[in-house]
């Protein structure tokens, strides 16, 4: 685990899985995980399951709600 985000409305985690290569986001009032992005190891822009992770670094929000993924 490496870089942990909270949502603007505090209902939403949003963490990297790194031993996967995932993003993870865990509904805080049900706990259910789900897979927001990632699949395997390597580099490729994309959206959702398409995207691939190498050295995920970190994660934020922005002003407009947009998930920030550094790798």
């Amino acid at each position: 685990l490496r870089s942990v985000v909270l949502d603007s409305s505090g209902a939403n985690l949003f963490v990297f899985d790194s031993a996967n290569f995932r993003v993870r986001k865990i509904d805080l009032n049900t706990f259910y995980v789900s897979t927001i992005a990632g699949s395997t190891n390597g580099f490729a822009d994309g959206p959702f399951m398409s995207a691939r992770f190498e050295n995920p670094l970190g994660l934020d929000i922005d002003f407009l709600g947009n998930l920030i993924i550094a790798d």
